[in-house]
């Protein structure tokens, strides 16, 4: 059986923590494009209107795991024309289904039907509304945690890459010695 060394303890290390880098910034890049980049456009880019809500319905999917959605029926004045739509999920751009009944259903408490609320549409197509725009707070908390996961593998990346360095430094000067031992 193979003992493994010091050096290859410090190769997988790195690799591991390489591993480790890479998932952290991939996941970084999809809550950035999946939560807070769809946010800043609805704010950047949307024009601001009023939205009479229709209907209010827990749209549920799934039979083993249950995912819900608060799903709205919404009509609004947008550029001079009347639209009724279907605004789905109250989370901004965002209509996927969640495995938390308790959000959804807190939705339609706070959106029920009859009410009135801002709302924005996207200028360029007055037919896609949004009701609520996407809380962030809980994707803030793991963006943080990752973040800082992040950093400190940057640093025992970079600390890995100076000590391989320094290894091959070694290791290069003990071959030219052997190679050409002084006289």
């Amino acid at each position: 059986m193979h003992k493994i060394t010091v050096s290859e303890r410090k190769v997988i290390l790195f690799a591991m923590q390489l591993i480790i880098l890479i998932v952290c910034i991939a996941y970084l890049y999809f809550v950035y494009y999946t939560d807070i980049s769809p946010n800043h456009q609805v704010k950047g880019t949307y024009e601001q209107t009023t939205c009479k809500i229709d209907d209010a319905t827990l749209e549920t999917k799934g039979t083993f795991i249950k995912r819900y959605r608060a799903v709205f029926l919404v009509t609004y004045v947008a550029q001079g024309a009347h639209y009724e739509r279907v605004a789905a999920s109250g989370k901004g751009l965002d209509h996927s289904f969640s495995t938390d009944k308790s959000t959804a259903l807190d939705l339609l408490s706070q959106f029920a039907a009859g009410s009135t609320h801002v709302c924005w549409y996207n200028p360029t197509d007055p037919q896609i509304v949004v009701l609520a725009i996407k809380s962030i707070g809980s994707s803030a908390m793991s963006l943080v945690i990752l973040f800082i996961i992040a950093m400190m593998m940057i640093y025992y990346v970079i600390r890995s890459m100076t000590e391989f360095g320094s290894l091959v430094k070694t290791k290069l000067q003990q071959f030219r010695n052997e190679k050409n031992p002084p006289r």
